[in-house]
């Protein structure tokens, strides 16, 4: 009973957890391929990514650390932070190829110009994730152990790796598609409309009812923020369904 059974249901649900990770990795392959327009585009962010989670994975084994279930979802963000510098990472490659017209070198322009803006990203989020070690709950301090380290870990698995696989891949056919965007991806003629209609929001004649709007919504969510309950205050657990067996 208790926790124990709790867990339990927990680790019954994994697999589900499993496939809803893999069928999220596809989608976000398949926007990477939509926006990206090349295998090294594409391929490279991805390639980086899984690089860093064995090795943030693999540093969290080396220390004895062990994962919880209930706090999978903030390695899953460090991944997308992988993702995240290795895209910009290519997109700066993109750039200086259009311009240089030669891979190797792109590679390591690339890498010179980002690699100082990407470390110092990389360590801000280091230094927030340590930060949570100073909390007295032994869950917190693992966990914050584990993500810092496989954040600091980030720099050579993705942004010293990602060059080098730009440099391997094939280039673009045509790079400057990509930079000039005269074929629109599919992502940009979805969210093309959206941009369009956000840009009256930012003109001047628009800026008191902006705030007019704004002030009055955060006010109210502010004071429901402060009348929300803390912790569980029925039978069961919320982590489950309201029907589920455990409840």
């Amino acid at each position: 009973a208790g926790r124990v059974m709790l867990i339990g249901w927990v680790y019954h649900f994994g697999e589900q957890t499993l496939w809803i990770f893999v069928f999220s990795f596809l989608l976000i392959a398949i926007a990477h391929i939509d926006y990206m327009r090349s295998l090294s585009g594409a391929g490279t962010p991805l390639i980086a990514a899984v690089f860093s989670a064995v090795w943030g994975l693999g540093a969290g084994g080396w220390m004895g650390l062990n994962i919880e279930p209930l706090t999978l979802v903030v390695p899953v963000l460090l991944m997308a932070r992988a993702l995240s510098h290795s895209i910009q990472m290519t997109r700066r490659y993109y750039e200086i190829l259009y311009e240089r017209k030669d891979k190797l070198v792109s590679a390591a322009e690339a890498l010179r110009t980002m690699f100082a803006p990407a470390c110092l990203g990389i360590a801000c989020d280091a230094a927030g994730l340590y930060i949570l070690m100073v909390v007295p709950v032994p869950i917190i301090q693992k966990l914050g152990l584990l993500c810092g380290t496989w954040s600091i870990l980030i720099i050579p698995t993705v942004v010293l790796m990602s060059p080098v696989l730009l440099a391997i891949l094939p280039a673009p056919s045509d790079v400057r598609v990509f930079i000039t965007h005269e074929v629109p991806s599919i992502s940009t003629r979805v969210i093309s409309p959206l941009q369009k209609a956000l840009e009256h929001v930012f003109k001047p004649g628009w800026r008191f009812i902006v705030v007019a709007a704004v002030v009055p919504m955060s006010l109210a969510f502010a004071y429901f923020s402060s009348i929300r309950p803390i912790g569980n205050v029925g039978a069961g657990s919320p982590l489950l369904k309201p029907h589920n067996e455990f409840n």
